[in-house]
């Protein structure tokens, strides 16, 4: 599952991972993936951290969904599920907290497909030469 804000780098992995033979489905809102993971078996969710406040539906006080809360629930939600994150500005403080939720790597904007492969292979556990 991919989760990023631009509607046409969704549309963009989703299209290469299902050319790698994933099944793949993108969302631009935080909380309708949510929705679809409560739902849905999901191996690997692909988020782009820093999410822009116009996508989703606001919250009493205003703010929308971020990938960091995002990353949260889905993690409440299934523990075992496997994160990749992408963002464009890396900093130590976010990097710490992906490390309390088990995510030891992301992918820095732009990306590179052969990256983001091997990353999914890690996350996944698989040998890309047997894809």
């Amino acid at each position: 599952m991919v989760v990023d804000d631009d509607q046409a780098i969704g549309n963009l992995l989703t299209r290469f991972l299902r050319k790698k033979n994933y099944e793949a489905i993108s969302f631009t809102n935080p909380k309708e993936a949510l929705e679809h993971l409560k739902t849905n078996p999901v191996n690997l969710m692909l988020i782009d951290l820093n999410m822009t406040a116009a996508v989703g539906e606001p919250r009493p006080n205003g703010r929308e969904i971020s990938g960091i809360e995002l990353i949260k629930s889905s993690k409440e939600l299934k523990p075992d599920l496997s994160v990749l994150v992408m963002t464009g500005m890396p900093d130590s403080e976010t990097f710490e907290f992906l490390k309390k939720y088990g995510i030891s790597d992301y992918l820095e904007k732009p990306i590179h497909l052969s990256d983001l492969e091997k990353s999914i292979a890690v996350s996944l556990k698989i040998n890309i030469g047997n894809k």
